[in-house]
């Protein structure tokens, strides 16, 4: 996305801290799926992106993740929230940040009611592109994840017991 380091440490730092505006919900709110919640509820959780910007705001280092934050749920098509932004008005980190963030949420089943399996949740990121997601940043996402799959693919796994590993081999997984 050629963004500059600056960028890039705003947009990790939003990733790591996104959801800090949920701190004072109950575990019912914040346990239970999106899609799931009642209107009312639903206003209470919304308000999370507001409240994770004033919270990170005080700390200068981290303004440019807070701004991201209070934008990671407004959608490409202005559907979103908190200020119903829309396309390029929304910034590059929050638009980033909103398809990973669902990404990981539809695998772990917290946006919707099942896990889905990272290919149907792929198929779910297409399908919205353009509504919910920058179209630009669905396919760059999905040229990324398509070769991490092949570098995947190319990479041979056995499964051995730590006597035998030799010098030159990398641990896949512990």
């Amino acid at each position: 996305m050629r963004l500059t380091n600056t960028e890039v440490q705003d947009i990790l730092f939003a990733g790591l801290l996104h959801d800090i505006g949920k701190i004072g919900l109950s575990d019912e709110l914040i346990n239970k799926p999106y899609e799931k919640l009642c209107p009312l509820d639903r206003t209470i959780v919304n308000k999370h992106t507001i409240i994770g910007e004033g919270i990170l705001m005080a700390l200068e280092p981290l303004q440019g993740a807070a701004r991201i934050i209070r934008s990671h749920h407004e959608c490409f098509d202005g559907s979103g929230y908190p200020d119903r932004l829309k396309g390029a008005d929304i910034p590059l980190g929050a638009r980033i940040l909103a398809v990973v963030n669902d990404y990981d949420a539809l695998i772990s089943g917290a946006l919707l009611r099942v896990r889905m399996l990272p290919d149907r949740a792929q198929q779910y990121l297409v399908e919205n592109r353009g509504k919910r997601y920058d179209p630009q940043l669905i396919d760059a996402f999905l040229a990324t994840v398509n070769e991490e799959d092949e570098k995947e693919e190319k990479t041979k796994v056995i499964k051995i017991k730590s006597q035998h590993l030799v010098t030159g081999m990398t641990v896949a997984k512990d």
